[in-house]
């Protein structure tokens, strides 16, 4: 083939020389059992039929096959005889280590993928179809760019070509969208903790947090507003992983504010957009807690709005870090109310925390500094909260006509959650701070 395409082929003949090898025994099948997944060699009752293969046992096939290409090593490389490799199957091991595989982050990527193919019940292989989509969504293309990589997401902009996976988009067929890639599986437990908690256990943690998952993505999902970022269906192909409108203009931290900041240029294209947004959270039915709000999750479309993304999403993926702490949560502290750091509450965010982050949100913006920016360890910023400081200082403030902001700011960062104001009496505040600035400033224009 000139165009070097790999294909397939063999299938079923494998399964029928099998079977007649027990009539001829010249034929010689010895060392296919590198391949084999565990639930083949499970004992069989009396009338029951000999090996029966499935697609799950294909995808636990197909592990390996990918482990002997990037490691150049056949499954069990260092037992030689089939009775030594079925022991092992049957006894849990599974064909490789991560040791055998090269250095380098695309093969590191590629490992996750063999351990989720080595999965011991067959029940929680990924299908083909979804690690067909696995693979497009992580190799780079002209028409798939990785943009930035997460505590436990990876997130790439997806041009949507004709010759690519066609998954459930926008309306616009040619708006690009931003795909979230999940970096979890099961596998993410048993590296932390080996042995040290059973298979049972493991399966269940995971099991909860994709159950739990996949309802908040839902939930997400069915919220309708201008200032939350759309979340469009899952496919089979996707797996954990989602689709989100892309906002061309990144996040409210990395696009810097122009020089000469004003009210006009401020407070209503941003401050007053983000705090919409957090209003309709609060407002559902369940109110949805954003659970991680900062001027990193305020994302700006192309024609400059504002708007709220990743809420609920965070504090799932930080539960889940408990039991998987190769998940990197550095600095999210810094956002973080008082009471999280207390007894039953902790970790577990409420709307009054939410309050808290939008005061530090806010001065993030019109200020430029994170909240307890003089601190550069979280252990000392946790010591500040704890100690009653406050994440920053009026003097801070880039532009003295945003000083009226100040006193909002203050009443988000009260102690006692129960006396911070909801969002919509922040909104309000804020709206009639901005209309009285541009009536000040209508009437000195007049005198000019």
């Amino acid at each position: 083939m000139s165009n070097r395409e790999i294909k397939l082929g063999g299938p079923s003949l494998a399964l029928l020389t099998e079977e007649f090898s027990t009539l001829a025994p010249t034929i010689s099948l010895g060392g296919y059992c590198r391949w084999m997944s565990p639930e083949l060699f499970r004992d069989r009752g009396e009338g029951e039929e000999g090996i029966e293969r499935t697609t799950a046992s294909d995808i636990w096939a197909f592990g390996c096959a990918l482990y002997e290409i990037i490691s150049k090593m056949v499954p069990y490389s260092s037992h030689v005889h089939d009775a030594e490799v079925v022991g092992k199957i049957k006894s849990g091991v599974k064909p490789g280590v991560t040791g055998d595989i090269p250095p380098g982050e695309e093969l590191s990527y590629l490992w996750t993928t063999i351990e989720d193919c080595w999965a011991a019940p067959p029940e929680n292989r990924p299908g083909a179809s979804r690690l067909l989509g696995k693979f497009v969504q992580h190799f780079a293309t002209a028409n798939n760019v990785l943009l930035a990589r997460g505590a436990a997401t990876d997130v790439w902009l997806l041009r949507r070509p004709e010759d690519e996976v066609r998954l459930p988009l926008p309306e616009d067929d040619h708006a690009p969208v931003a795909r979230k890639c999940v970096r979890l599986s099961p596998q993410s437990i048993l590296h932390y903790h080996g042995g040290s908690i059973s298979e049972h256990t493991r399966e269940m943690i995971w099991r909860n947090f994709v159950q739990e998952y996949t309802n908040r993505i839902e939930r997400w999902r069915s919220v309708e507003d201008k200032n939350v970022v759309d979340v469009y269906e899952f496919s089979e192909l996707e797996g954990l992983n989602r689709q989100e409108e892309y906002c061309e203009f990144g996040t409210a931290r990395l696009r810097p504010w122009p020089e000469g900041l004003t009210a006009q240029s401020i407070l209503s294209p941003k401050v007053i957009n983000a705090v919409r947004g957090l209003r309709h959270l609060h407002r559902l039915e369940p109110p949805v807690i954003h659970g991680n709000l900062s001027a990193d999750k305020l994302y700006i479309s192309g024609n400059n709005e504002v708007k709220l993304g990743g809420f609920g999403i965070a504090v799932l993926v930080q539960s889940f870090a408990m039991v998987t702490p190769t998940i990197s949560l550095a600095g999210s502290c810094r956002w973080m109310s008082p009471e999280l750091f207390e007894g039953e509450n902790e970790n577990t965010p409420s709307l009054a925390s939410d309050i808290w982050a939008l005061g530090c949100t806010i001065y993030e913006i019109i200020s430029g500094n994170l909240p307890y920016s003089e601190s550069v360890h979280d252990v000392e910023v946790v010591r500040r909260i704890k100690d009653g400081e406050q994440p920053g200082a009026a003097e801070h403030i880039l532009d003295q006509e945003l000083t009226y902001l100040w006193p909002i700011i203050e009443e988000c960062w009260a102690s006692a959650p129960e006396k911070r104001p909801p969002a919509n009496i922040v909104l309000s505040k804020i709206v009639r701070i901005w209309y009285l600035s541009q009536c000040h400033r209508g009437l000195a224009d007049n005198f000019r």
